[in-house]
């Protein structure tokens, strides 16, 4: 009885090791990268966080946009097109993704991605961060509801004796398709330029409340 109850607790110990280790092999999949200024913290305060200790990726002067991560906001990557929001309302690269004239926009491009990532071989995270519209027609309400309104006004313009219902059809159909085709023609020129990169775009893929099985997105 006493040699079962002993290689009983042998067999527990592996158990628990086997399953400590593989915990921890799965914990060493999982990488953490910080991208906040946290120098400053250093500087005024004299407060240092130990990253490297726990593992995490930051980048060089702890800065916000480096060697490990970078960010490129609205008017850091080509033409995005928006309306600006500060003091008066102002449309930028037209507004809406159907008046993005391509070939200036990848020009733009390779001169904002040699200003942020001057290394052809950066191989960290490169961000896309745009906001603004959401690449689906219907995910533009409230305050994004504006760019249903100009991409209307586009069509309307162009077909001054179309229907109203076939107008914003069309209109819909336009900013799904050019939505569409300027984000992945954007990530694909940029993986392109900087190949060894891991790009994305910020806050994609977004379900917006149409999750569908177990983590993941209506295919739409």
């Amino acid at each position: 009885m006493a040699l079962f109850f002993i290689l009983s607790l042998l067999l527990l110990s592996v158990a628990i090791n086997s399953f400590a280790y593989e915990a921890e092999r799965e914990i060493d999949r999982f990488q953490v990268i910080w991208n906040t200024p946290s120098l400053t913290c250093i500087k005024r305060y004299n407060i240092t966080i130990p990253l490297a200790r726990y593992g995490i990726k930051f980048n060089r002067d702890e800065a916000f946009s480096g060697d490990e991560v970078t960010v490129f906001y609205s008017t850091q990557l080509g033409l995005y097109p928006y309306i600006s929001t500060e003091n008066h309302a102002r449309i930028i690269n037209g507004g809406i993704p159907q008046k993005v004239n391509m070939g200036q926009h990848f020009a733009k491009m390779r001169l904002d991605i040699r200003k942020k990532l001057p290394k052809k071989n950066f191989a960290g995270i490169a961000v896309i961060d745009w906001e603004d519209w959401r690449p689906l027609w219907e995910s533009n309400f409230g305050k994004k509801t504006v760019y249903r309104k100009l991409s209307i006004e586009f069509v309307k313009k162009r077909y001054p004796l179309i229907p109203a219902k076939r107008v914003r059809d069309r209109a819909r159909h336009e900013f799904n398709k050019a939505a569409r085709k300027l984000m992945l023609q954007t990530i694909r020129y940029a993986k392109k330029l900087r190949p060894l990169a891991k790009w994305g775009f910020y806050g994609f893929p977004y379900c917006h409340c149409d999750l569908i099985g177990k983590g993941r997105c209506n295919e739409q």
